[in-house]
Parts: structure tokens; sequence; C-alpha cells
């Protein structure tokens, strides 16, 4: 029984961990972060539903829209280029769907 305990407590202390550390990966307070390829000329930008700033590190965006992941990276796509990572949320974009991304640029 003590053994359970501990191995729930040390999964449970994990799992606290991954999160902090993926929390601390992200811009703060963004939901989306892109990084384009090229820098954005814009440091604001309005795509769809979502208003983006950016600036030398990428592109990020507070704003949840309604539109699936890969709709809203198609979308920022069609006006910064092409893009070399894209997150929403805690998913990260993997090569695959970035190349899928990327061809609607």
């Amino acid at each position: 029984m003590l053994r359970t305990a501990s191995l729930a407590a040390s999964a449970a202390i994990s799992v606290l961990l991954l999160s902090a550390t993926a929390a601390s990966a992200q811009p703060s307070g963004a939901f989306y972060s892109a990084k384009p390829v090229a820098a954005s000329s814009a440091s604001k930008l309005v795509v769809r539903d979502t208003v983006w700033k950016c600036g030398a590190d990428g592109c990020a965006s507070n704003t949840k829209g309604k539109s699936r992941a890969a709709f809203v990276c198609e979308s920022l796509v069609k006006e910064v280029g092409q893009i070399e990572s894209f997150r929403a949320g805690a998913e990260q974009f993997d090569a695959d769907a970035l190349a899928k991304c990327n061809a609607k640029a």
C-alpha cells in the first residue's frame, strides 16, 4: 500500500514538472505561437478571428480562435509566408503538419 502511494505521488510530481516546463516554453499568455522562416514586416496582424503580434522571435496570439489549429496555421502562412514552427495551446505541430500548413503559403 505504501509503495503504491509512493508511486502515485511520484507520477503526480512528474506531471506537474512536465506541465511547468511546457508552460515556461510558451510566450506569456499566448495560445498560438509561430516562427516564420523570414521575419514578418508587420508588428500586428489580424488574420480571420485571431490577432497576432509579431517581432524578431516570431508571432504570438493570446486569442484562441474558433477554427481548428490547422486552419489558423494556414491562414497565418498566407500572410507571413512559410513558418518553421507552430504551436496551438499544448499542441506543437510536427514536420508533417508544418508541411501541410506551409503548402498554403
